[in-house]
């Protein structure tokens, strides 16, 4: 309907991604799904993982010394614990995935416990951590032991921020 496009809904939403229905302002939610769509097409789909990955959700519940958050021992915990598990295996599942939540959410741990899972199970592998911000690029380098860099170095590297690049409207 208008209303839905108006908000930011799309047809072609569900195979971006099928379990998320939010509101958006209509020009940039495009934005989004364009940026999506070229990712999909220059990126492309990891044919090599084995079917059944690793269960995250006992790595996550290991004792926090080992590198887990300990069991759930509430009902706000099991449901971070499951948005963290579903975390895990989109980043395992996407050649290229955006972890984002808010302050204190656990996204550096679930970093770490990603990272070194992947290492276990795939052996060493070229990474590339962006950050938003220097002090987030700081942080994330120094909690997963792996180079990180802001956004716009990453862009300034490969040729797609100076003067002979602006962003089109």
């Amino acid at each position: 309907s208008e209303l839905e496009e108006d908000l930011g809904a799309t047809d072609h939403d569900d195979d971006l991604v099928p379990e998320l229905r939010f509101v958006a302002l209509k020009r940039v939610r495009r934005c989004e799904i364009e940026i999506a769509q070229v990712v999909r097409e220059q990126v492309g789909e990891l044919t090599d993982l084995p079917v059944a990955g690793p269960d995250w959700k006992a790595i996550l519940t290991k004792p926090k010394g080992e590198g887990g958050f300990g069991t759930a021992e509430t009902e706000r915990e099991a449901s971070a614990l499951t948005e963290k598990t579903a975390a895990l295996e989109t980043l395992y599942r996407n050649r290229l995935s955006v972890l984002t939540g808010g302050a204190g959410t656990g996204k550096t741990s679930v970093l770490k416990a990603f990272l070194r899972t992947l290492r276990d199970v795939e052996g060493p592998r070229s990474l590339l951590l962006a950050a938003p911000t220097g002090k987030a690029r700081v942080r994330l380098q120094t909690a997963s032991g792996y180079r990180a860099s802001t956004i716009h170095q990453i862009l300034w590297d490969v040729g797609l921020l100076g003067s002979n690049y602006r962003l089109l409207d």
